[in-house]
């Protein structure tokens, strides 16, 4: 009896497991070959969290707008999304590719679940090339919210949120709140607003990793905000990443992110400004990270307002503010900030006058102010790094207020200003600011060395900095080598054309950095060489004028039927790496005797269609030569 109880129910499992899998209500079979066809609003939101639908793989073939409708959200913390959702379909049949997205996703959570379009994508999930227009996602509670996914353990890659409105709670980002997974090439614009932990792209990273990854806009918040990344957190990872932002916080304010803890941030670059009540920095407010070739052009200021109280209590209103970092309690190397600085106490602001007395063991600081170009307060250590910029460190009071104090141990204001470090605590070596810039006189700064404006600007000033791989100067203040690139518009040149045929191409050279670069242009072939030239042969770029145009042309002796590959190289001392402009010809024969055998059959349409497939031609082409020559 209960062996057929047992195959019963076995028999019932298969049986409904049968039926599931004929009744699935998308095109496709769910596999990483044949996925899910999303072609319609309806077919998104069947998606819906329910179990079976968790580890399918799906594809978007379509724009969808949501206005008037009501989305689901993918996924839940009970059934995270396992599967893949990829933002395009490629027909596997004709190579063509459609590109979908989703437009005015508005979704409100009240509850305590995450909040995105994934409330949750599990480790094994993925999310590739997803383009999210003008979405409004917002959440009351304390769970994670993001513009992709409220909680990621997964990989996001190649996705993007334009024209965001995220709020939340604790854990709001751009792209994702919380991340433990992974987030590449990705990037957000809008407005970001949260009270703990609120980022451009990543409102928390736990663990996890970020990289070539960009935002651009507002963030909001109370607590540890940042341009980029809220919080991050131990065993983090974060690289080559970029964020353009004003930045208004609470605590704990910077322009790339609000702290970092135990984890390694390198080749990041962050624009904009940053307004704290205080810890503001212009790319961490406070630091327990590793920080490596990043640069912070922000403008930083802090207000902090006095909280006070009577008999035996101490009153204080601290800022730490600085160009890079408002406290940096780490490592912090070959980085520089370049942005204003300025730090106000207000001690005033009371309508009352007030009693002070009897502090005990200790004076009692009314406020303290640090104000540093590059950190306010430095109780790690900070090497070969620079800073440029006015540094304003002030304390205010106001009229209406009239203390009597009580004691001689009472100090009032204490305040550390510096060009470079307002107070240094440890290590310093190898630094500089420019005072001329840092309106301070003399040459003040615990910590970095004063120096004027051209001597900031010449590379002898700089002893023991790695000028051939790391540092760059031309003219301007130093920059990194990656920082200045060169690229091709267009990126690629492929054409198809007939024997004989000299086609001539005007492809653009542009620069991206500072300064100017010399530079040469060769060319490297894949198999055979001289059928290509690139002229001129040697030239200069510079960031403020006219892009170079290069003419490029086939060798005029013409080419034999085939495929042709080469790179124009574009090199540079001053570049960290060479640009490329990749060149693929198809060659076709003007009497469609593709394999040379004096006759037109079945086997030239094979190596034709191989071209197609290839991408040099199109296949229109390949549909005119089977009709102009397979007849």
């Amino acid at each position: 009896m209960k062996l057929f109880l047992k195959l019963s129910v076995l028999t019932t499992l298969l049986l409904n497991a049968a039926v599931m899998a004929e009744d699935w209500p998308w095109e496709g079979s769910g596999t990483s070959s044949d996925p899910f066809l999303i072609n319609t609003v309806e077919d998104f939101n069947k998606i819906d969290n329910d179990p079976f639908h968790m580890d399918k793989h799906y594809a978007l073939t379509a724009q969808l707008d949501f206005e008037g409708a009501e989305p689901n959200a993918i996924g839940s913390q009970e059934y995270p999304f396992q599967g893949q959702f990829v933002g395009k379909y490629v027909n596997p049949d004709t190579g063509t590719t459609a590109a979908g997205s989703l437009k005015n996703f508005s979704l409100t959570s009240n509850g305590p679940r995450p909040c995105g379009i994934f409330r949750v994508v599990g480790s094994e999930g993925k999310i590739y090339s997803l383009t999210v227009h003008s979405p409004v996602i917002a959440s009351s509670s304390n769970a994670a919210t993001g513009g992709i996914a409220g909680r990621n353990n997964g990989v996001i890659n190649e996705c993007t949120v334009s024209n965001a409105q995220i709020t939340g709670k604790n854990g709001v980002g751009g792209i994702a709140g919380y991340n433990s997974g992974i987030i590449n090439f990705c990037g957000a614009d809008g407005q970001i607003i949260g009270e703990n932990t609120t980022g451009g792209i990543c409102g928390y990273l736990e663990g996890g990793e970020l990289t070539q990854s960009t935002f651009d806009g507002q963030v909001t918040g109370q607590e540890y905000t940042g341009g980029a990344v809220g919080g991050i957190n131990a065993y983090s990872s974060v690289s080559d990443c970029f964020a353009s932002a004003e930045i208004t916080g609470g605590s704990y304010a910077g322009g790339f992110c609000g702290t970092a803890s135990e984890s390694t941030i390198i080749d990041c670059v962050v624009y904009g400004s940053v307004e704290a009540s205080g810890w503001a920095g212009g790319m961490c407010g406070i630091n327990y990270a590793e920080f490596k070739t990043c640069a912070a052009y922000s403008d930083v200021s802090a207000v902090s307002s006095l909280s006070y109280g009577l008999n035996n209590l101490t009153l204080k209103a601290d800022t730490y503010v600085g160009g890079f970092a408002g406290i940096n309690n780490n490592v912090i190397e070959n980085c520089f900030a370049r942005g204003n600085v300025k730090s106000v106490v207000n001690a005033g602001g009371f309508s009352i006058s007030y009693f002070i007395e009897s502090v005990e063991d200790q004076p009692s600081v009314l406020s303290y102010s640090f104000a540093g170009g590059f950190a306010g307060l430095n109780s790690g250590s900070i090497s070969r790094c620079y800073s440029v910029g006015q540094v304003d460190g002030g304390l205010l009071a106001d009229s209406n207020s009239s203390p009597y104090v009580n004691d001689p141990n009472f100090v009032t204001d204490v305040l550390y200003e510096g060009g470079f470090t307002g107070k240094n605590d440890s290590s310093v070596s190898g630094s500089y600011f420019d005072k001329d810039a840092s309106g301070l006189t003399g040459e003040e700064s615990d910590g970095g060395q004063a120096k004027t404006t051209a001597e900031m600007k010449n590379q002898n000033t700089y002893a023991n900095w790695d000028f051939a791989q790391t540092w760059r100067i031309d003219g301007g203040y130093p920059q990194f080598m990656w920082q200045v690139s060169v690229s091709f518009n267009p990126s690629s040149i492929t054409k198809s054309l007939s024997q004989g045929e000299v086609p001539v191409f005007k492809p653009k050279a542009v620069m991206q950095g500072e300064g100017s670069l010399s530079c040469q242009i060769s060319v490297e072939y894949s198999d055979g060489n001289g059928w290509l030239s690139a002229t001129p042969a040697s030239f200069e770029l510079n960031k403020n004028e006219i892009d170079q145009t290069l003419d490029v042309s086939l060798n005029p002796a013409g080419l034999p039927a085939g495929i042709y590959e080469a790179d124009i190289v574009l090199s540079s001392a001053a570049l960290e790496y060479d640009a490329l402009l990749p060149v693929k010809m198809a060659v076709l024969p003007a009497n469609g005797d593709f394999n040379n055998d004096s006759k037109v059959d079945i086997a030239d349409f094979v190596k034709f269609a191989a071209i197609w497939k290839d991408q040099s031609i199109t296949i229109s082409e390949l549909k005119d030569f089977a009709s102009n020559w397979l007849n």
